[in-house]
């Protein structure tokens, strides 16, 4: 690949006490086929090993940088590696997750001046190790939804900076703000058929929450991406209420 003409993309990783995973994630990176990167590591103030693997991967890869400092949450990590990324595209890894090695090779050529973000989709690895690959929802489900993982999502870093990067006050769901306001600002997506990377299904994002439903209606209320968000909300809670009931109370009956 001539990677004169290839944007640079920056690959944002935050981490905690990644220690126990976050070498195969490096690993993921340094082994693209596709050049022009750089990684930049935002380091939450780990109190286990993460720093010495850090290190060790920083010294043997120029392009990946690292920064421990305390932080708010994940979201205001990725928002502290995002002012330091000097790329003109940002992709955000989990430090759990692993990176196709020919992702942005395959993507390479819709990172241009006609899109502002490329999306496609994503393999889940459960806790069992069995895996699912998942497609990205219909776009116009956005104004309820997140329509895929942020994982299977690469932005320009001038729409992230227009935006003002993620609202940390959401702890669990500012990506689906993030997306949604980028949606609703007439950006331009263009979905692939690429499978971006394998996503562990274990992290805080990943499960049904009470309040990640919270966050999804305060978010739809606030950008005012519908005009019933409370009865969306209270149709998906009540969906996943009675789910919750008929395997706790009925399927164990049978």
């Amino acid at each position: 690949m001539n990677t004169l003409t290839s944007p640079l993309i920056s690959i944002i990783v935050a981490t905690y006490n990644a220690s126990a995973c976050i070498t195969q994630a490096l690993e993921s990176i340094i082994n693209q086929s596709f050049q022009s990167w750089e990684c930049i590591v935002q380091d939450g103030g780990s109190k286990d090993n993460t720093l010495s693997v850090l290190q060790k991967y920083a010294s043997l890869d120029n392009r990946i940088k690292y920064y421990s400092e305390p932080d708010k949450g994940i979201f205001d990590a990725l928002n502290k590696g995002i002012q330091k990324a000097q790329g003109q595209w940002i992709y955000v890894l989990g430090s759990d997750d692993i990176l196709n090695p020919n992702a942005f090779t395959l993507i390479n050529n819709y990172l241009n001046g006609e899109n502002d973000i490329v999306y496609g989709k994503i393999e889940i690895v459960f806790p069992n190790k069995s895996t699912k690959i998942v497609s990205p929802k219909n776009i116009r489900s956005i104004r309820y939804m997140m329509i895929a993982n942020h994982q299977s999502i690469i932005m320009k870093k001038a729409l992230i900076d227009k935006l003002n990067g993620f609202n940390d006050a959401y702890k669990i769901s500012a990506d689906f703000d993030l997306v949604q306001r980028a949606y609703l600002l007439k950006s331009k997506f263009l979905e692939v058929d690429v499978c971006f990377a394998k996503f562990s299904y274990t992290g805080v994002s990943s499960h049904f929450s009470f309040k990640k439903q919270r966050d999804h209606y305060l978010i739809c209320k606030r950008n005012k991406a519908n005009s019933c968000p409370l009865l969306y909300h209270l149709f998906v809670e009540g969906k996943h209420i009675l789910g919750f009931l008929h395997k706790k109370y009925i399927q164990k009956s049978i």
